[in-house]
């Protein structure tokens, strides 16, 4: 099952949400996070991917269209559910040339 921020805090509070509380919740779900942002760069949300030990995927190009991020990340599903077994915290790079998943950063 997907889940975006809207369908769960609806679509004004997911506008507002800090970062922190969604990792920490995606976290607590065991879900993976898909994002075409770089959570490392962003203090804040890197504590919060750190300490709810979260798997997150990215895709680098963030001038891809809402259709060419699904396609990007389902092509490479395979892939993302292999790399999704192991612990996290980390996130992931995903990309279309070999290799396709590239560890942007892990502890």
């Amino acid at each position: 099952m997907i889940h975006t921020l809207r369908s769960l805090y609806g679509e004004k509070a997911s506008q507002d949400i800090d970062d922190d509380v969604w990792i920490a919740d995606a976290a607590a779900g065991d879900w993976v996070i898909f994002t075409a942002d770089d959570v490392t760069k962003v203090p804040i949300q890197l504590d919060a991917l750190v300490r709810a030990g979260t798997r997150a995927f990215w895709i680098p190009n963030a001038g891809l269209s809402g259709p060419q991020q699904i396609e990007h990340f389902t092509l490479n599903i395979n892939r993302i559910l292999q790399r999704a077994r192991k612990p996290g915290p980390y996130l992931v790079g995903v990309y279309m040339t070999k290799p396709h998943l590239r560890w942007k950063w892990r502890p």
